[in-house]
Parts: structure tokens; C-alpha cells; sequence
């Protein structure tokens, strides 16, 4: 026997030795491997479009699930990132032609297998997902309610296309609409310009409605044809990164999308919805006195239980009447009763398990997951060689006795009513170890009597999974329970957990006071009978002193201090600001800290975690400063000022965002800075004002997180303010007029048309320039109604004119890039001219090429409709940006206008002018009429008339003119020409 051990223990000892050896081998070969790897380190290009956690640029640099797996491939390649950012065509043609060499995230496709490398081992899983606004009335599968909806898609993407065959296989007919990227379709899904939006599952937005998800697939990295021997690296990297790091993709996943909600509510079905917003109120029966889950306190139900069931109900949007029984007796008893009235019940799901479920009854998905906990006498801890022990459990874990069947069978169990009473078993002897909630045993072994005498002991590990049952009749009740159980997220979960167990203790009452310091108490009650005659004519003494100063503390506090915060008020930094500016000659500035978005923190968090997060900051505000000499307050909502020297600003690093008791949430800030110099004298309070106003500048808040006033600004902020507090009355008002600037043939140089323009007369300002205001109506969308304004004084003063016998010319109007994404133009067009007794023919419309570039399909589609309806197309200032050859074979155009400025080539006028010469006599060729703008010289206008068949436009004829003079004009021209036949003809 004993050589037999020895003979053993050898063995043990080679094999501890030889497994050493060998890992000593394996650190020293993924030494060498990683020194090698470094020597021979490349630069990989990466391209990325910005997708939502995956590849996004910040402040350090690059985050993101693929930026952190590659960082994680680099251990094995050495390789160093550089990332190119482009759109999705983009980035799939610089690709194929070399300019990057990966590109991540990218799903399976066989006309890209052609085209591309794929990586053997995909990089993770996502799938087709459909959003739409939280407010909007397509639900979870309601495919009759996307029916016609505009649907934003990415341009050659497998999910776009998927989505497309979806759509055609149940018949629906949508509009898609392509973007570049996804945050474009999110964008307008947001704005209200798309119903739908199409996008992989690799998001976060919680601000919108899933309203359906399909067709997982995995992505892959790839590459270009010509980088295989890239390919076979990147490989044979991530082969041995899955080897040592299976849980990779898993843990990457749940890091940047597993937190949080993916929607902004449960996935229902338009019936689900239906359900909740008509039920009635839904009784659920809870047990009292098994705290922390669920108890009584102050006449309202508390506990981790109850706080879930009121989550489910804030959620899901049911009502619940949450009432108690007192005993698991009592509810047992009732049940059958309860269950045939519609209530629902909480059931242990090892219960179920073990008796089944009644005929006629139904239980939803677990509310709640606890594990449960085995507590013995502190002097039972450390026994040996005992499988008789006796469990003390309550009636309703009646489940129990069959797993530990399986540990042993000489057990025996005591059951009874409340967890206390299985305490007391163990305290008295009476059982070995009681069984229980880990919750419930947390909270009990706060009492001092258990606390010092029980003790928890280790056991099997055993989940206590409470679910809710109902009558089978409560099908669709069900169905929403266990949707919105699914929705609520872990976190939500642990933070109830959480705030039951940390802010709200175990309440010590009389009897834990005397068992824990009897004998302290009653030494105490002997001196405090001496003291209280000590204590009673000092404080008399003292009393009238302590009020006096404490009225006089509070409001000094009241006069000087935010009460919620602590920094300084608003009327107290003013006092201070100019005490610290007036005091020396160094150069000072006030500065504005703004929380952005943080109304969402009070509609997500509440009240009373906002007021807290404002604490928080006001408190990193000033240990941020700390050292420095400065003064904080704040002034109002999430507005915190500080007054510093400017010195001390610059050095100190003032971060973007800070990290709060919010974990999911990070808080995103912008600073606004004035600095005083030259103006010490200005008041404070417009100091702050200027401050304000930098901060808040909208054109710059993504750029720049922190932005310097300047007196530009302000006037320009002032500028756009007034024109926008003036354009509605201006309308009104009829302050917008309409001038026209004539067109000529080049020829016989006679007027054969107009182009109406608009004018701003302002009664107080005079003339506004378009340049000032149009810019500013396009950006808030008040360009549509000045442009119906413009079209139906148009129209107006043609017809007044034919009616005056005048002969009329076709008019150009001007069409803004918003009329094209509504589906009225044409309407509104053949209404105007239907109004005034015009013709299509009397009207051309004028578009520019940068409308065209954007969304070609929509653009064709509008003005195709258009010239089926008589009216003629002109492309304004072609060749000015994006215009192409193919741009103009492909777009349906009745007219193209060149700007003889756009071909300006100085020294190579020659050059210039053979370009124009060619590019006129192609559009001729193409059936294209031409007008040549901008014509200002003698010179100009003989060379145009020396390439001949083309209308010009421009100072040498005519300014812009009030259209009665260009009224005016035709009629001149008309008796001059008359004149000249009666002349002739005599």
C-alpha cells in the first residue's frame, strides 16, 4: 500500500514538472512570436462610415466593437490601425481599388465573395432590424401599416436588399429611399421624413421602436482580391485569438450593446397594443413579511418583488392593484379563487416544475431570479461526515426535498410559515441549516441575534425564479408580460435590488436595542439622570446664543448660497465676479458650463437623481479648479458659471464629459468663454450673457466643446434672430416683392423671358440682400412658403399683364430642394396657373445641380411628373459643383444655364471659351436649350453671338428690375418693333 503511494506521488510530481516545462516553452515562444510581430509591424488602413458603436471616432482617438477586436488581432500581428472614413460605396470602392485595405462589419454576400476576401472566421452576429419613431402608429409586425411607407435604406447593402425581398413577398409596396450612411436614415427617421428605417441589429437606439427583426447573419472582415496574402494573416490571427479568447465576440457584444434598450418600448404587435390600452385593471396577490421582497411599510407595499411588478407595469403600460396575503397559507387557500377571478399569482418556477401546472392555467416568463442561501449555527461551522442533517424551509419550497434527495437520503425537513421561524430553528437547535431567499437571509443576519449567532454556510447553488400564473383564458395578458420581461434589462433589475438592500437596512427595533446593549443602556440612563440637570441650565443659558446664530448662518446661506448645490447664487456671483475682476490687472473670463441633454437625465432618471447629478457636477466643477484661485455658481436649471483668470483656464483641462453615478450614461458638457481684457467695466450679468451665447452657438457645438465669444457672433446670432422674427409679418405684409431680370435672345437681342427674383423691403431696414436671408429660410424651412409667395405673385402679375394685352414671355421660377421630398409640387403648380388662366408654358422651373446630387431617384421622379404636365426644367449654374456628363445624359432636362463666371480661366480665356463653345453645342446636340447667365461685357456677348442658338442674361442687357418696369420693357420692345414694320412696309 505504501509503495503503491509513493509510486504515485512520482507520478504527480513528473507530471507538475512536465507541465511546467512546457508553459515555461509556450511564454517563451509567444515571446519570441509578439518581439518578431513588433520588428515587423505595418500600417493597415481600416475604412469605417461611422456606425453606431462599431467604429466611431472621439476625443482619444477611435472606439467601438471593431476597433476594440482589432486592437485585440494587433497582439498577434503587431499590426498599427490607420482609419479612413467614408460612405458605404465608398468605402466598398477604395477598397477594390487598393486605398484601404479592410473594411469590418461586413455581412456575406456572393456578388462581394466575387469582388472581395472574406475573413474565414466571422467577426459576429447581427440581423435585418426595422425602426420607426417612438410616436408612430406601425407596430411590432404591422406590415398593412407599412404599406406605402418611405423606408430609409442604405444604397448596395445585403440588409437594404433583404429588406426590399421581404417587402415584395408580402405584397407590401414601400418607397425606399437611399442614404449614405445609417445615421442619415436616422436622421430623417427622427426629423419625420422617413416612416421606416432599415439598418443591422448593432445599435443602441432607444429613442426609437423596433417594429421588426430578421435574417441573423454573421459579418466578416474583408479585403481586396489583390490582398490575399493579408487575408491568410488576418486568418491565422484571429484562429489563435479564438483559440485563447473564445468569448470574444460574446463579451464585445454585450460591452457596447448589451446594455441599455434597443427600443423605446417592448416589441408588441398592433393587437398587444390594443390589449393594454384597453384592459382593465389587473389584480396581482403578493405575500407580506418576507422583506426584502415584499412588505408593508407606512401603508404602501414595498420590496424587490414589488418594485419589479410596478417596473412591469411602468413598461408594459398595464395597471396593476397589487394586494397582500399574509400568510403562504392564506394564499394557497385562496387561490383557486383568486386565479378563476382573473388575478394573477407569484409562483416558484421549481414548483411548477415539480407539481405542474392546473388544467386551465398559464405562467408567464420569471419576473424575478434570486438564488438561495443555507445559514447554520456559528458552532456547526467546520462539521465533518454528516448527511443527516435537518433543513428548516417554508411551506412554499415544498420542491426542495427531491434535490436533496440527491445528495443524500438520511435528511429530514422541517417545515415552517415565515423565514424568522426557520432562524429560529437553526438559533435553537431545533434544525441544522435553514433554507432561503438569499435576499430574505441578507437582511435577517442584520439582526443582531442572528448576526452574532448564524452564520451562512456554502450549498448547492440553486435559482429561486419567480414567475406569475393566470387562468389560460389571459392568452394575450401573457404575451405582453413575458414581452416586457424580456425588454426590461438586467440593469434596471439590479438597481431595484440594489436600492431595496442599500437604502433601506434593516430597521433595528426595541428588542435587538436590549439584546445588543442592555447592560450599556441601563449605565446610560444612570448618567444621563445626572446630566439632564447639568445639561438643563446650560442650555438655558446657551439656547437664546445657538438661535441667534443659526438664524443668522441660514441666512447668510439664503443671501449667498444655490440651496440645492451649495455653490454660489446668481446675485452673490455678481458681487464676488466684480470684486475678483476690479481687483487686479490680470486678464480674466467667465465661463459657462452647460449640461447637454439634460432634460433626458430628469424624464429617464427622475426628479430626484437630476437635483443629485447637479450636486454631483457642481462638486467636479469645483475640485476640477481646486488650487486656483475662483468662484462657482449656479444660475439656474444645468447652467454653472465660473470666474477665473484667464492663465489658470487655459491650464487646466476642462474634459467634455464626466463620469457620474449614471454608469450606463456618460454626461456630455460645452463650455461658453468671454474674456474680459479691454472690457472691465461691462456689467457681469452681460458678461454671462456673452458667455451664454457662445455656448449655445449651434454651428459650432459638434466642432467645438469649447467656444470663445466673439463680437461677430453675437451680431450675427442678433441678424438671423431679427429676420426670423420679421418673416412671418414680412409674408403678412407683403414686404417680399418680386423682381425679374430679363432674358435675351443672342441674336436678334430681343427680351424672350424673365427669371423672377425676390426682394425684401423691409419698412425699417430698406433692402435686405437674398444672400442675407434666403440661406437662413432654407435652414428653418420658412423657404416653402416664400417660395409659393414668389410663384403666385408670379403668376399674378403675368396675368395681369395678358390682360392688359401685353405679350407675355415664359417666366422662370425657382424651386427649393425641400419641395421635392413632399408630394404637392406639381399640384400646387397646376393649381396656380389653373387660378390665373396660365398655361404650363408660361412658366419654366428652375432647379440647381446640387438638388439633383442628392437623391437623383426622388429628383427624376418629381421632374419627369412635371414635364408630363406641359412645365419646362431648367438646371441652374451647371458645371458650378457636382454636374457631370452622365449627370446630363441621365437627367430629364428641358434647359441647362451655364455662368460665363464658372469658366473664368484668366490667363487661358481661350481654353475657357472652347469649353463653353463645346459644351453648348453638346447640349444643342442632346436637344438641350441653353442660357448663358452672367453676361456683363460687349466682348462677352460677340463672342456668345458667334456660337449662336442660345438666350443670355446678365448686367450688359439689364439688372434685376421691379416687374413693371420689365412690364414696361415689352411693350417698348413691342411698339419698337411695330414701329419698324410700319417703317418698312412704307
Amino acid at each position: 500500500m505504501k509503495m503503491t503511494e509513493k509510486a504515485g506521488w512520482k507520478k504527480k510530481i513528473s507530471r507538475a514538472v512536465l507541465f511546467c516545462l512546457s508553459g515555461a516553452a509556450l511564454v517563451m515562444l509567444s515571446f519570441c512570436m509578439t518581439m518578431h510581430t513588433k520588428a515587423g509591424a505595418r500600417t493597415v488602413r481600416i475604412g469605417y462610415t461611422g456606425q453606431c458603436g462599431f467604429i466611431e471616432a472621439c476625443e482619444e482617438g477611435y472606439e467601438g466593437y471593431g476597433v476594440e477586436y482589432l486592437e485585440k488581432l494587433s497582439e498577434y500581428t503587431g499590426w498599427e490601425y490607420e482609419y479612413v472614413y467614408d460612405t458605404w460605396s465608398g468605402c466598398l470602392d477604395k477598397l477594390e481599388s487598393g486605398e484601404i485595405d479592410l473594411l469590418c462589419g461586413v455581412p456575406y454576400t456572393k456578388e462581394w465573395s466575387k469582388r472581395f476576401l472574406y475573413s474565414e472566421i466571422p467577426l459576429g452576429y447581427e440581423c435585418t432590424t426595422v425602426y420607426a419613431k417612438a410616436d408612430s402608429d406601425i407596430y411590432y409586425e404591422d406590415y398593412r401599416a407599412m404599406e406605402g411607407s418611405r423606408v430609409g435604406m442604405l444604397a448596395n447593402n445585403p440588409y437594404s436588399k433583404e429588406f426590399r425581398t421581404f417587402a415584395t413577398e408580402r405584397g407590401m409596396e414601400i418607397s425606399p429611399l437611399y442614404f449614405s450612411t445609417e445615421c442619415q436614415i436616422l436622421s430623417e427617421l427622427r426629423n419625420g421624413n422617413l416612416e421606416l428605417g432599415v439598418v443591422g441589429s448593432l445599435h443602441n437606439h432607444s429613442d426609437l421602436k423596433i417594429v421588426d427583426r430578421f435574417d441573423v447573419r454573421a459579418f466578416y472582415c474583408i479585403t481586396g482580391q489583390q490582398n490575399i496574402v493579408l487575408m491568410n494573416a488576418f486568418n491565422a490571427a484571429m484562429q489563435r485569438m479564438q483559440l485563447v479568447e473564445p468569448e470574444m465576440e460574446m463579451n464585445l457584444s454585450e460591452k457596447y450593446y448589451g446594455k441599455g434598450k434597443l427600443s423605446s418600448a417592448p416589441m408588441f404587435t398592433r393587437e398587444e397594443y390594443e390589449y393594454v390600452e384597453n384592459a382593465e385593471p389587473i389584480h396581482v396577490k403578493v405575500m407580506e413579511g418576507t422583506r426584502p421582497l415584499s412588505y408593508e411599510r407606512d401603508g404602501s407595499l414595498e420590496g424587490i418583488f414589488v418594485k419589479n411588478l410596478e417596473l412591469l407595469e411602468e413598461k408594459s403600460g398595464l395597471e396593476f392593484q397589487i394586494e397582500v396575503c399574509s400568510t403562504p397559507i392564506e394564499l394557497e387557500e385562496q387561490m383557486q379563487g383568486m386565479l378563476e377571478e382573473g388575478y394573477l399569482v407569484p409562483r416558484a418556477r421549481r414548483m411548477l416544475e415539480k407539481s405542474g401546472l392546473a388544467e386551465g392555467l398559464i405562467a408567464s416568463e420569471p419576473l424575478l431570479e434570486t438564488q438561495l442561501a443555507y445559514v447554520t449555527h456559528r458552532e456547526k461551522v467546520g462539521e465533518k461526515g454528516r448527511d443527516d442533517y435537518t433543513f428548516a424551509v417554508t411551506n412554499e419550497m415544498a420542491y426542495l426535498p427531491e434535490m436533496l434527495f440527491r445528495v443524500s437520503e438520511k435528511f429530514q425537513i422541517q417545515y415552517c410559515s415565515s423565514p424568522e421561524e426557520c432562524m429560529e430553528a437553526v438559533l435553537n437547535g431545533d434544525a441544522d441549516i435553514a433554507i432561503q431567499d438569499s435576499y430574505v437571509i441578507a437582511y435577517m443576519l442584520q439582526k443582531p441575534k442572528y448576526r452574532d449567532m448564524l452564520v451562512e454556510c456554502p450549498g448547492d447553488v440553486l435559482t429561486n425564479e419567480m414567475c406569475l400564473i393566470t387562468s389560460a383564458d389571459n392568452e394575450m395578458l401573457v404575451q405582453v408580460l413575458n414581452k416586457t420581461i424580456a425588454y426590461i434589462s438586467k440593469e434596471d433589475r439590479d438597481e431595484i435590488v440594489a436600492m431595496e438592500l442599500f437604502m433601506n437596512p434593516y430597521e433595528q427595533g426595541i428588542e435587538d436595542v436590549l439584546y445588543k446593549y442592555g447592560k450599556a443602556i441601563l449605565l446610560i440612563v444612570v448618567i444621563l439622570i445626572v446630566a439632564i440637570g447639568i445639561y438643563t441650565w446650560m442650555m438655558r443659558r446657551m439656547i437664546n446664543l445657538k438661535v441667534r446664530q443659526k438664524e443668522y448662518e441660514i441666512l447668510q446661506k439664503k443671501v449667498q448660497q444655490d440651496e440645492l448645490t451649495g455653490a454660489y447664487n446668481r446675485t452673490y456671483f455678481y458681487e464676488k465676479a466684480r470684486e475678483m475682476i476690479d481687483s487686479t490687472k490680470e486678464s480674466m473670463c467667465i465661463i459657462l458650463m452647460d449640461i447637454s441633454n439634460f432634460k433626458v437625465v430628469n424624464d429617464l432618471y427622475g426628479m430626484e437623481n437630476g437635483d443629485r447629478l447637479l450636486c454631483d457636477m457642481a462638486q467636479n466643477l469645483q475640485n476640477l479648479v481646486e488650487g486656483h484661485e475662483f468662484i462657482v455658481a449656479r444660475f439656474n436649471s444645468d447652467h454653472f458659471y465660473l470666474c477665473m483668470r484667464k492663465s489658470d483656464f487655459q491650464e487646466i483641462h476642462f474634459p467634455r464629459r464626466y463620469k457620474t453615478f449614471l454608469r450606463d450614461m456618460d454626461i456630455t458638457v460645452t463650455y461658453g468663454v468671454f474674456l474680459v481684457e479691454d472690457q472691465r467695466d461691462m456689467p457681469i450679468n452681460l458678461m454671462c450673457d456673452r458667455a451664454n451665447l457662445a455656448a449655445h452657438d449651434e454651428r459650432w457645438k459638434r466642432v467645438e466643446y469649447i467656444r470663445y465669444y466673439s463680437e461677430d457672433e453675437r451680431k450675427r446670432i442678433i441678424q438671423e434672430q431679427e429676420i426670423e422674427n420679421d418673416m412671418e409679418k414680412a409674408l403678412e405684409e407683403e414686404q417680399f416683392c418680386v423682381y425679374v431680370q430679363p432674358k435675351y435672345d443672342v441674336k436678334e437681342e430681343n427680351i424672350v423671358g424673365g427669371e423672377a427674383l425676390v426682394r425684401w423691403m423691409h419698412p425699417q431696414k430698406g433692402f435686405i440682400s437674398p444672400g442675407v436671408f434666403i440661406n437662413i429660410f432654407e435652414k428653418n424651412g420658412f423657404i416653402i412658403r416664400l417660395d409659393y409667395y414668389v410663384w403666385e405673385e408670379t403668376c399674378r402679375l403675368i396675368a395681369e399683364s395678358k390682360k392688359k394685352g401685353v405679350d407675355i414671355r415664359p417666366i422662370s421660377i425657382n424651386v427649393s430642394r425641400a419641395h421635392f421630398y413632399g408630394k404637392e409640387l406639381k399640384d400646387k403648380l397646376e393649381e396656380l396657373t389653373a387660378k390665373y388662366g396660365l398655361k404650363p408654358e408660361n412658366l419654366e422651373l428652375e432647379i440647381t445641380e446640387t438638388i439633383c446630387a442628392e437623391d437623383p431617384d426622388i429628383v427624376y421622379r418629381r421632374i419627369r411628373e412635371l414635364q408630363e404636365a406641359g412645365f419646362k426644367v431648367a438646371m441652374d449654374d451647371f458645371g458650378s459643383g457636382y454636374s457631370s456628363l452622365n449627370m446630363l445624359k441621365e437627367m430629364p432636362l428641358d434647359i441647362i444655364k451655364m455662368d460665363l463666371k464658372f469658366l473664368d480661366g484668366g490667363e487661358n480665356i481661350e481654353k475657357s471659351r472652347n469649353i463653353l463653345r463645346t459644351l453648348i453645342s453638346l447640349a444643342q446636340g442632346m436637344n438641350l436649350f441653353v442660357i448663358v447667365e452672367g453676361v456683363e461685357t460687349k466682348e462677352q456677348m460677340e463672342f456668345l453671338k458667334g456660337i449662336g442658338n442660345c438666350h443670355i442674361q446678365g448686367y450688359y442687357f439689364s439688372r434685376p428690375v421691379d416687374y413693371k418696369i420689365y412690364e414696361e420693357m415689352l411693350i417698348r420692345e413691342r411698339m419698337e418693333r411695330t414701329n419698324g414694320e410700319n417703317y418698312g412696309g412704307q
